[in-house]
């Protein structure tokens, strides 16, 4: 059996190992919570992973789209998830890589056949430039989070101001009498 053949037979099987351990980067509390919660309004990170990942292997066997845009849609409501609970970009994305190690377990020897070894080292290559879109999407996510935190202090601060009768509105009378003197 060829590595796509195998993949796309053992796909709800592998999806299931990938989502594990990506809940398992969480609080053994959140992690089971994560894990044994169906409900997908009662549960929407652990709904959100389950059909991202589901989504990202149907991309990872689809060789012949690499539209980035296209697994970009997959990866970004998992990302924005992990972007906002601070994880660090390593850990953000990690799940990612954590899934070429996943592979290589379950293909254990099948890997010495012939091909199936050239044909994983293509797949690793897809994997990790789906890291590299994973990491783009993180830093845009923080990027905003940092913008928003900034545009919040700094309208915090002007009120502040305002409030304590530091800062008043410079009226177009005010500045014709400047410019006269």
């Amino acid at each position: 059996m060829d590595l796509d053949g195998f993949l796309r037979k053992r796909k709800k099987d592998l999806v299931q190992k990938w989502f594990h351990a990506v809940v398992e980067t969480y609080s053994s509390d959140a992690s089971r919570f994560f894990e044994n919660r169906k409900d997908p309004f009662a549960n929407p990170v652990g709904n959100t992973f389950r059909k991202g990942l589901d989504a990202l292997y149907d991309r990872l066997l689809d060789t012949q789209s690499n539209d980035p845009h296209q697994i970009g849609t997959c990866l970004d409501p998992m990302i924005r998830i992990r972007a906002v609970q601070n994880f660090f970009p390593s850990q953000a994305v990690g799940f990612l890589f954590d899934f070429k190690k996943i592979l290589r377990q379950e293909l254990g020897e099948k890997l010495q056949q012939p091909g199936m070894g050239e044909a994983f080292a293509r797949l690793e290559e897809r994997i990790d430039g789906f890291g590299l879109i994973a990491f783009n999407i993180y830093m845009q996510c923080r990027e905003k989070i940092y913008q928003l935190k900034t545009d919040d202090l700094r309208e915090r601060t002007f009120r502040a101001f305002e409030r304590a009768g530091l800062v008043y509105e410079i009226s177009k009378t005010d500045t014709d009498q400047e410019n006269y003197h």
